[in-house]
């Protein structure tokens, strides 16, 4: 699909925007309705801390310079990661804490989804499938796994907004557009990751050279000159931000090599990619992480992979269509940023590593999946569209592909009841529980039942898919059942991973402490020997 201006349809994208916001309010309803907040990871040793260092200084009307409370001193305002000029952060002086950020956690989701759609939008996606991308972009395990990682999750968000601003100045050439796109890239820049940030360019000069393929006449030179004068705009205005931070290097651990063990940490598990559409584990109150793995011992950088249903239908549908070129880059980009997620699982992430020594920096190679994701989405969008946009005579080969696709599964569903042993003795090998253990036995439960409901889920998109080429039903009830059962399946399997808690556990705490607990695991306390430097 190529890029222009929105269809006037001012009336249906203001109603599909209220729908799409009413979604992010029911996914995170406990964060709305109640006084939950999410508890998970590095919130509550690492970055409520920050945030609440913030809120202090912010209601004190003073700099957060320091915080002498953590880690017997910590240079908050030199941290990137503290986000002390981030805009939405403006909430700490209106709000009490925890009500500010349940705020700030809606209020991201709400900016993912709403800056998705207008994007999908301004290239000219319908409604629906304008939605089904928000909801793939902002609800997919990608984006809610870096819920708790803050400042990662903060500059996520950004991303469609960012592409949004970056294709109407280079379309517009107008300095209106091109100051909007530096004020967006800065507000993404301060949100506090600038691994985030360097590859969300990495995908804004990709969307760069497929503007100039699809649009021949925008000359090279304006799309290269407005990239780099909008970078060098946003190092000017966030430099409040970057000194400080510079010194902090300088004078900590990062003048330093980082170890190549530590950089490499954190690396995509090649079986990981089954959860791209398979649910590869469940959230357990009961197991020490939270989490119960199937298929591996301990959490990925990214909790969860999974793209929904949907996407191995429109992925398949893809491959499918179009001119074989675009599928070859495509397929590269993807095998490329593949290869850098996979870590020390390959040699050549690696070898660039000892080559290139600065790419150390970016730290927890499976980063670089955010890239994958992105591409993975515009791929399966481009799949159902182009399939949709067929006659009747010409979707026979790709009903054909999804009708496998769902035999496939029925398939493999039908031999694991029949061997149980397979998978007994393959989750065995991930996560060293033995097959015969009662533990193992629940987790092949698991896996059929997470089988069921994919081949349930499967099925059902084939039969919306047939009655709508076939014209069995209108194109309104098929885009309705089509956005439900995608925004089902992503809120099913991804709700619970925001890990809401009421807060009320952390004011009840003894505000000193005499001496550390055996095992410290009080908020807003690190234990000893904890390296916080960003």
């Amino acid at each position: 699909m190529t890029s222009r201006q929105i269809p006037p349809n001012a009336t249906g994208d203001k109603f599909c925007i209220v729908g799409i916001a009413l979604l992010v309010v029911w996914f995170c309803q406990e964060l709305v309705l109640t006084d939950s907040v999410p508890f998970f990871r590095d919130l509550s040793t690492y970055f409520y801390p920050l945030r609440f260092t913030l809120f202090e200084s912010y209601r004190s009307g003073n700099l957060p310079l320091w915080n002498r409370h953590m880690a017997m001193g910590f240079p908050v305002l030199a941290d990137f990661q503290s986000g002390a000029f981030y805009p939405p952060h403006l909430l700490f002086f209106i709000l009490p804490f925890f009500a500010a950020i349940r705020i700030i956690f809606v209020l991201h989701f709400l900016i993912a989804m709403v800056g998705s759609y207008k994007l999908l939008r301004y290239w000219s996606y319908p409604c629906y499938l304008s939605i089904l991308g928000a909801l793939l972009f902002t609800l997919g395990g990608t984006l809610v796994s870096l819920s708790n990682l803050l400042n990662h999750f903060q500059t996520a968000v950004w991303l469609p907004w960012v592409l949004l601003f970056w294709e109407e100045a280079i379309r517009a050439g107008s300095w209106k557009r091109f100051v909007a796109l530096v004020l967006i890239l800065a507000v993404q820049f301060l949100a506090g990751s600038p691994e985030l940030f360097a590859l969300s360019l990495v995908i804004v000069v990709i969307d760069g050279f497929r503007i100039k393929t699809s649009e021949p006449d925008i000359p090279y030179g304006r799309i290269i000159l407005i990239f780099v004068c909008a970078n060098f705009l946003v190092v000017g205005l966030t430099m409040v931000q970057l000194l400080p931070t510079a010194e902090l290097f300088l004078e900590s651990r990062r003048v330093q090599p980082i170890p190549l063990q530590e950089t490499l940490q954190w690396s995509l598990q090649p079986q990981g990619l089954l959860n791209l559409f398979f649910l590869d584990k469940e959230v357990d109150s009961s197991a020490s992480v939270g989490i119960r793995f199937f298929f591996a011992k301990e959490a990925a950088f990214f909790v969860s992979y999974y793209l929904g249903a949907i996407s191995i239908f429109g992925i398949c549908l893809w491959l499918c269509s179009g001119p074989l070129r675009k599928k070859i880059s495509a397929l590269l980009l993807i095998a490329v940023s593949l290869i850098f997620a996979l870590g020390h699982y390959t040699p050549v992430y690696p070898f660039l590593l000892h080559h290139s020594p600065m790419l150390g920096a970016m730290r927890f190679p499976e980063k670089f999946f955010y890239v994958t994701y992105v591409l993975l989405i515009y791929i399966a969008l481009n799949g159902i569209a182009e399939f949709i946009d067929r006659d009747k005579q010409n979707s026979k080969k790709a009903m054909l592909v999804l009708s496998i696709v769902c035999v496939a599964l029925v398939g493999t569903y039908l031999y694991i009841r029949w061997d149980f042993n397979l998978v007994a003795h393959f989750i065995a090998e991930k996560t060293g529980i033995h097959p015969a253990s009662a533990e193992n036995s629940k987790m092949v439960a698991s896996v059929l039942a997470s089988l069921e409901r994919q081949i349930i889920l499967s099925l059902a998109l084939l039969v919306l898919f047939a009655l709508v080429k076939f014209e069995k039903i209108r194109q309104s009830l098929f885009a309705f059942l089509l956005v439900s059962t995608t925004f089902v399946d992503l809120a099913w399997a991804h709700r619970d991973y925001l890990f809401p808690i009421n807060p009320d556990f952390t004011r009840s705490s003894a505000r000193i402490l005499h001496e550390p607990d055996h095992k410290p695991t009080r908020v807003f306390y690190y234990p000893s020997g904890g390296n916080l430097h960003p």
